[in-house]
C-alpha cells in the first residue's frame, strides 16, 4: 500500500548534523519503499540534495537563513509558524499519517491531529530534562520544565517511537501505554560512508605522514570538545606528529575561536585542524583519513549519529560512556569515563594497529541491525497499524 506521509521536522532540514541526517536517511528509505513523502519544516537548510521529497517551509523570519542546534530565542516563533504550516499541508495533502520529529514537532502536529483526526507519531530523539538545561538557564529550573515536557509531549500523539531503549523506557515509565511505544534505531547507509578517499585530503592539509584523530559534528559546549583537546595534550606529548581534525558540520565562530584559544593554551596550535561547516560530500573522505575516531560528549540523552558514521566507515572508536550507546568496551570500541582515559585509549589505538583494525571491523558488522530498509519496514508496519486502527 502506497502511503502519503507528512514528516514534521522541527530543525533546519536538510542539514549536515545528527538528527537531521538521521531523518534524511529514514525519509529516503521510506521513499524507496514506494511512499509519497512530504516534509513540513523550518526555512533554514543546508545545500544537500533530497530529490523526490515534497518540502514545505515556513516563511523566512528574519534576514539570515542560519542553521542552528538546540534552543534559540527565535525558536518558539518558528514552532508556531510550523504548526500553521503543518495544518496547511495536512489540509491540502491529506496524508495517511503525520510523523512528528522532536518535542517541537509534536507540538506543531497536535493542531492538525485535533482538527483532521489524522494519526500522529511522535519520534522522540532526546530527553528534554537533560537537553533543555544545556541551552537555557537557570539550569535547575529548566531541568524541571524539561521533565514535565518529557511526560506531557508523548500524550500529544497516538504513538511514540524512540531512537534508544533508554528513551523508550522513559516514555513508558511516564505513563504512556507500552503497546503504543516502540524502540526504532537510527539508520545509516554504509555505502554512502565507505567510499571515501583520504589521500587527497591528507595532501591538502599536509598531513601525509601523521596519525589522524577525527571528531565530526556540531561543536556546542556540551559536545565535550574541551575534554578532547585536553586529552590530545597526552597524545601529542607521546607522538608529536599526531593531528586532531575537528570537523564542525555547522559553523559556530564563537565556539571555534574559544577552542582555538584553548588549543593555543595547551600548546596544540600546530596539532589541531579546525574545519568549519564542512559539506556532507566531504564526510566519506574525512572518515577515510582517520586512524581513530572520537566521541568526547559525557552525557547524550539521545543517540549520536556520528557513532553510526564511524562504525559504517569501519573506524576504531573511543567514546565517553554517556555517548557509547551500542558500543561494547573492547569488543567494537573503547569506552572511557575521564578525559585522561580518552587520551590514553587514543594512544593505545594509534600504537596498536591490529587492535584498531579489529575494533573497526567489529563495529561495521554491528550495523546490520541499523540497515535502512529493515528500519523503514518496521516504521511502515507502525504506520499501517495506526491507519488500521
Amino acid at each position: 500500500m502506497k502511503l502519503k506521509i507528512l514528516h514534521v521536522v522541527a530543525t533546519p532540514f536538510p542539514a549536515n548534523q545528527g538528527t537531521a541526517a538521521a531523518i534524511r536517511e529514514l525519509i529516503s528509505s521510506l521513499f524507496k519503499r514506494g511512499h509519497e513523502i512530504h516534509v513540513a519544516t523550518y526555512y533554514q537548510r543546508q545545500d544537500i540534495d533530497l530529490p523526490n521529497v515534497h518540502i514545505h517551509r515556513i516563511p523566512r523570519l528574519g534576514r539570515q537563513c542560519e542553521s542552528f542546534v538546540g534552543f534559540t530565542p527565535k525558536r518558539p516563533l518558528l514552532d508556531l509558524a510550523l504548526a500553521f504550516k503543518t495544518l496547511q499541508v495536512t489540509l491540502k495533502v491529506r496524508p495517511h499519517v503525520i510523523h512528528a520529529h522532536h518535542h517541537e514537532g509534536a507540538f506543531a502536529a497536535f493542531l492538525s491531529r485535533i482538527i483532521t483526526k489524522i494519526p500522529v507519531i511522535y519520534h522522540c530523539v532526546t530527553s528534554m530534562e537533560e537537553e533543555l538545561p544545556l541551552f537555557v538557564r537557570p539550569r535547575f529550573l529548566l531541568q524541571k520544565v524539561g521533565k514535565l515536557l518529557d511526560v506531557f509531549v508523548p500524550r500529544l500523539a497516538d504513538y511514540c517511537v524512540a531512537l534508544s531503549y533508554d528513551l523508550a523506557d522513559s516514555i513508558v515509565e511516564s505513563g504512556f501505554p507500552f503497546e503504543k511505544t516502540s524502540y526504532l534505531p537510527m539508520i545509516v547507509d554504509p555505502s554512502t560512508i565507505s567510499q571515501g578517499n583520504g589521500t587527497k585530503f591528507r595532501q591538502r592539509y599536509n598531513i601525509a605522514n601523521s596519525s589522524i584523530v577525527l571528531y565530526t559534528g556540531v561543536i556546542n559546549e556540551f559536545q565535550g570538545i574541551d575534554n578532547l583537546l585536553k586529552s590530545m595534550s597526552i597524545v601529542i606529548k607521546e607522538i608529536p606528529s599526531t593531528k586532531l581534525i575537528v570537523a564542525a558540520s555547522i559553523s559556530n565562530k564563537i565556539q571555534i575561536e574559544k577552542y582555538k584559544a584553548l588549543a593555543l593554551e595547551l600548546g596544540l596550535e600546530n596539532s589541531v585542524v579546525f574545519l568549519e561547516g564542512f559539506p556532507l560530500s566531504e564526510l566519506p573522505h574525512l572518515l577515510a583519513v582517520a586512524d581513530v575516531t572520537v566521541i568526547p560528549r559525557e552525557r547524550c540523552p539521545g543517540f549520536p549519529m556520528k557513532l553510526l558514521n564511524y562504525m559504517a566507515a569501519g573506524k576504531p572508536i573511543v567514546a565517553m560512556r554517556g555517548s557509547a550507546k551500542i558500543l561494547e568496551d573492547g569488543k567494537n570500541g573503547l569506552i572511557v569515563d575521564k578525559w585522561e582515559e580518552l587520551g590514553e585509549k587514543i594512544l593505545l589505538l594509534i600504537r596498536n594497529r591490529e587492535l584498531a583494525k579489529g575494533l573497526g571491523e567489529a563495529g561495521r558488522l554491528e550495523l546490520d541491525k541499523f540497515a535502512p530498509d529493515l528500519v523503514a519496514e518496521r516504521m511502515e508496519r507502525i504506520y499501517l497499524s495506526l491507519i488500521g486502527s
